[in-house]
């Protein structure tokens, strides 16, 4: 088959299993679509709030893919960040998948070190991985909180297990990645020549040499990413009253939301539309009986209010100009004795 035509089959997969779960949702009546278009009229000024969040949250991970790209010396200032940041999180709505927007942000920064491409690919990789670790970390919090809670139901307890031992692999994967970086890149460069694109392996693992250099620089990257999850925590909350749900312990959010934004990560449908609703459905009604229909709807509000902020990176991709690689300053003439 086609490469082409596997992905175009693929993403219209994606599109029916997405239309399919939102259909019976709302055929099964987890889902109201008359009560989220309430929700928007009738709380406009809270929805208005919220945006105000959406913005915070990617104006923390910004900060956070700077810091990466400080760490490896591109020079990249924080507005510039924050620009491209935008873009890419317009390009993930506008071409369906996960990936879209990071191919995106790597073409951009590529083109201000041309000479460290796949070190700036890096970079995001590394940025995607933080925030992982970061929302796992929110996620084992969440779980020691609401151990008491956990512990009567079946299904949260297996949940919950899964969150602490995702959360150890994910600290031991970076930790062993940093550590071995030096003896991975001398392995692959064995390679260079045989095996294709081996090469920008071997310089992937050079960046990560360079992170070893500065372990601090991971630690940051987690830690500043927990207030954007924590205002997560607080939008999903805000949006479960602007439907008219009953009131929840915001401890109970510190769980059900990196568990629900977890789920829309798997890349099965364009943006983890659907997949998230029912996540979050079934997350709250475990949780919380009767809060499951609640759930699905302010999720769905809160989703909708992502889309149109993530759209509005039209203005940074239009505004935005291209910046030529710095050139190097001439060195010293060296002066012979």
């Amino acid at each position: 088959m086609h490469p082409k035509f596997s992905k175009v089959v693929s993403l219209l997969f994606k599109i029916a299993l997405a239309v399919g779960v939102i259909y019976w949702m709302v055929h099964s009546g987890k889902l109201d679509f008359h009560v989220v278009g309430h929700a928007f009229t009738d709380h406009a000024l809270t929805a208005l709030f919220l945006v105000f969040t959406l913005y915070l949250q990617i104006a923390i991970i910004s900060w956070r893919w700077n810091i990466l790209n400080g760490a490896l010396g591109f020079g990249i200032r924080y507005r510039e960040a924050f620009s491209l940041s935008m873009i890419g999180l317009l390009f993930t709505v506008i071409i369906p998948g996960s990936v879209g927007g990071d191919v995106i942000k790597a073409y951009y920064v590529g083109t201000r070190v041309p000479k460290r491409r796949a070190h700036a690919f890096t970079t995001i990789l590394m940025d995607r991985y933080l925030g992982l670790v970061s929302l796992l970390t929110l996620g084992a919090l969440g779980v020691a909180w609401n151990y008491r809670v956990i512990l009567t139901n079946k299904l949260m307890t297996t949940l919950a297990t899964f969150v602490v031992l995702a959360f150890a692999g994910a600290v031991a994967g970076l930790f062993i990645a940093i550590m071995f970086s030096k003896q991975v890149t001398g392995l692959l460069r064995r390679f260079e020549g045989r095996v294709p694109l081996i090469h920008h392996a071997a310089k992937s693992c050079e960046a990560l040499e360079a992170f070893r250099a500065k372990p601090l620089v991971l630690l940051i990257g987690v830690l500043i990413t927990l207030p954007s999850h924590l205002v997560a925590c607080l939008g999903m909350h805000i949006a479960m009253g602007m439907v008219g749900a009953a009131e929840m312990p915001l401890e109970r959010f510190l769980l059900i939301v990196p568990l629900g934004l977890i789920s829309t990560v798997i890349p099965l449908t364009p943006g983890g539309v659907g997949i998230g609703q029912a996540a979050f459905y079934g997350l709250c009604q475990a949780l919380t009986p009767g809060t499951g229909d609640a759930a699905s709807n302010a999720f769905t509000v809160y989703q909708t209010l992502q889309v149109a902020v993530y759209l509005t990176g039209f203005v940074n991709y239009l505004s935005h100009k291209h910046i030529d690689p710095p050139v190097a300053a001439p060195k010293e003439a060296e002066v012979v004795v």
